[in-house]
């Protein structure tokens, strides 16, 4: 895309678009590019709007919420800022975000909102479940004291969500992503209320 990120491989696909991995030919790393099929149900802010709206008027809701939430770390971020933890905002940050216009042969295509975030590379809490059972398993009472501290910070951050008048809306396993196995991110915030 735009000769910055080389596809390598899809990840999946959901009611709101398609998740692939990339690689930022600017910083060599792995990421994660959300490309949305449609072009969203909330209206572009003027504050974006005068570099968006004079081709597009509305956007994902995915995109506001990283960005009120999360925080953009444009060129400052990279996987080793993420993988650190040190953004401490709870939520997947997002690194770039854009609107595709053209093709490849320069032709016009409908516009396709794109959002980049950092590839979470141990997956979501369903993988890391499957990962802890199997490699160390332990009686309940165990895992709970030793996870508990996570959950709580987990659930702060859907606290804050809802004290900022947000309501997730899709929370699961396979939207909470585990940096470490006591370390998790929320992501997957494309039904955001």
């Amino acid at each position: 895309i735009d000769d910055r990120y080389v596809f390598r491989k899809e990840l999946g696909s959901g009611c709101e678009g398609t998740a692939s991995i990339y690689t930022d030919q600017t910083t060599g790393e792995e990421v994660v590019v959300k490309t949305f099929f449609g072009t969203g149900r909330n209206a572009v802010p003027d504050a974006v709007g005068e570099v968006f709206a004079w081709r597009q008027s509305m956007w994902p809701a995915e995109i506001p919420a990283l960005l009120l939430l999360s925080g953009f770390g444009g060129k400052n971020w990279t996987a080793k800022v993420h993988e650190s933890g040190s953004h401490g905002s709870g939520y997947v940050p997002i690194l770039d975000y854009f609107l595709v216009t053209r093709n490849e042969r320069n032709e016009s295509v409908a516009p396709q909102w794109h959002l980049v975030m950092p590839l979470v590379q141990r997956g979501t809490l369903q993988s890391l479940a499957g990962r802890v059972r199997a490699e160390n398993p332990q009686p309940p009472h165990e895992l709970d004291l030793s996870l508990r501290p996570t959950l709580r910070r987990l659930l702060r951050t859907l606290a804050d969500l809802h004290a900022r008048g947000y309501c997730h809306d899709d929370v699961k396993l396979d939207n909470v992503f585990a940096l470490s196995r006591t370390h998790w991110l929320l992501g997957d915030l494309g039904n955001v209320r």
